[in-house]
């Protein structure tokens, strides 16, 4: 096997390695922190993990997996595959801490492991690290360059060319994403055949789909929350990531303390339905994601050529579906608030309510936050980062409790019947956008379950692109279902980085070295 591999194989190739005793955890293990050292603070510098757990406890936990493997079986198919965990979710038995990629919580201790790690042990899989994200899960600074944190740096993507511009936009085409940009980049370079992010609006679905791979944020209220730091407890969940639908089905199960529908999905459209929205009027704006005339280009042709391809092959599919835009659906509702407003609303409370899990802690709530931030300019204000505009606007809400309470009402009420009435019109059973839209926006509000499907690369830099795609609430399945065609439809889509798969240094044994590991 050879050190690239790692880079490409999914969960559950690595499982017929196991079975056939061609690979074991402990192995994967030190391939997954070769790969670590390798890129992560040097190569490509991608910056996609903060902390690794001890070597020493990875190889216990290893050894004894492949010792229970052998006399036992499997636990699940996710026995022995490393994950990354966002680091705004708690693994603290083992020691590893969480930051939120904030030296404000630095050697700070959580009481315990998060309900989805504590399953994750229980599935027989191995925390190996936790993923750099954006600073406090984008709610440090307006606009804040997607993937940056005090404590981990920038997260770079392993697609594009040249790394993150820090000229470009806070989302632009050589950024890696939203705030789980370390969990989807690790995923992608190899660093672990899986990993676990989190959202509210976008978090997890964005940089998914700048890695070309496979998630989803499944229907609200399906994960347990104790242990996750939550900024905003009415739209955000925890939720995984990967290269296969099988992959990210499997692990989503384990999630949820249910049985997995991975065996039900059989690579064939059987009777599914899409719907796609008008590429032209679903589209981020420039200041979010920047201007770029040739992927413009690209970009509609390919989304409508994947659309035109569905439809020759049978599938049925409705193009420029009539689904409407949050402008459009709250014209001319009195009460309806922005998602940013509702967001805004609730931090104050929450994030000294996500503090209270802390056994130790130098902060205890955003006031806390600030100050340390001002006392500690060179670690937590660099001159590229120097606001924390977010934290400081959470003291003065635009929102009154009463006008937070009616706003969600009508956007929550609002987001379901627009969702309802376009599955309902066309007779299909999902929705897709550009991954470079707000959909996520209209699947927070709702509740509902959105992930994301690769689709292609940006000529001029090689970033990924694809689709997002919402279900109802509870629907998680048919999700999987028509992830499984796609990727029969369009291997291609989840194409390694060929940044890395060019890589040829043969120094595997340095690679492995302790000292070469040190972060």
């Amino acid at each position: 096997m050879k050190e690239s591999d790692i880079i490409s194989l999914s969960a559950s190739d690595i499982q017929t390695l196991y079975a056939s005793k061609r690979l074991s955890a402990v192995g994967l293990v030190k391939l997954c922190l070769a790969q670590i050292g390798k890129h992560n603070t040097r190569g490509m510098k991608l910056r996609a993990v903060l902390r690794v757990e001890r070597q020493e406890t990875l190889f216990k936990q290893a050894q004894d997996l492949d010792k229970e493997r052998e006399e036992k079986g499997p636990r699940s198919p996710m026995h022995g595959i490393p994950v990354l965990v966002k680091d705004m979710i708690s693994s603290s038995s083992t020691g590893l801490e969480m930051t939120c990629g904030s030296y404000a919580l630095e050697n700070s201790r959580y009481e315990g492991d998060a309900t989805i790690v504590q399953r994750c042990r229980a599935a027989g899989m191995i925390v190996l690290a936790k993923s750099n994200l954006t600073e406090w899960g984008n709610m440090k600074d307006i606009a804040m360059t997607g993937g940056w944190s005090a404590f981990g740096g920038q997260t770079q993507s392993p697609y594009a060319e040249g790394g993150v511009d820090p000229n470009d936009t806070w989302l632009g085409h050589s950024n890696p994403g939203g705030s789980s940009s370390g969990s989807a980049a690790g995923v992608a370079a190899g660093f672990a055949p899986v990993s676990i992010g989190t959202e509210s609006e976008g978090s997890i679905v964005t940089p998914a789909s700048r890695a070309a791979l496979y998630s989803i944020k499944p229907t609200f209220g399906n994960l347990p929350k104790h242990g996750v730091f939550s900024a905003v407890p009415t739209f955000e969940s925890a939720g995984p990531l990967a290269k296969t639908p099988r992959d990210l089905a499997d692990l989503t199960a384990i999630l949820m303390d249910q049985e997995s529908c991975s065996s039900r999905l059989t690579g064939r459209w059987d009777g599914l339905g899409l719907a796609f929205v008008d590429p032209t009027k679903w589209r981020w704006p420039q200041a979010i994601y920047g201007s770029n005339d040739e992927f413009e280009k690209q970009y509609l042709h390919e989304l409508k050529q994947a659309a035109n391809m569905l439809a020759a092959r049978g599938v049925r599919v409705a193009q420029k579906a009539n689904f409407p835009t949050f402008e459009e659906i709250f014209e001319n509702k009195e009460d309806a608030q922005t998602i940013e407003h509702l967001t805004q609303f609730q931090l104050l409370d929450a994030v000294a309510q996500s503090l209270q899990g802390f056994v130790f802690s130098k902060v205890k709530s955003i006031p806390d936050i600030i100050e340390f931030n001002k006392t500690h300019p060179d670690l937590e204000l660099p001159p590229e980062h120097p606001g924390q505009e977010a934290l400081e606007a959470a003291l003065k809400p635009i929102l009154t409790k009463d006008q937070f309470e009616r706003g969600l009402s009508v956007v929550q009420k609002s987001c379901l019947e627009a969702i309802e009435r376009c599955l309902t019109e066309y007779g299909v059973d999902a929705i897709l956008a550009p991954s470079e839209s707000h959909l996520c926006g209209h699947a927070a509000a709702a509740g509902v379950p959105i992930g994301t499907i690769p689709l292609s690369f940006a000529k001029f830099n090689g970033r990924p692109f694809g689709f997002h795609i919402l279900v109802r609430a509870r629907e998680e399945e048919t999700m999987f279902r028509i992830m499984s065609a796609w990727e029969a439809t369009f291997p291609q889509a989840s194409m390694p980085p060929p940044l890395l798969m060019h890589d040829t240094d043969p120094k595997t044994s340095e690679a492995l070295n302790p000292e070469f590991l040190k972060l």
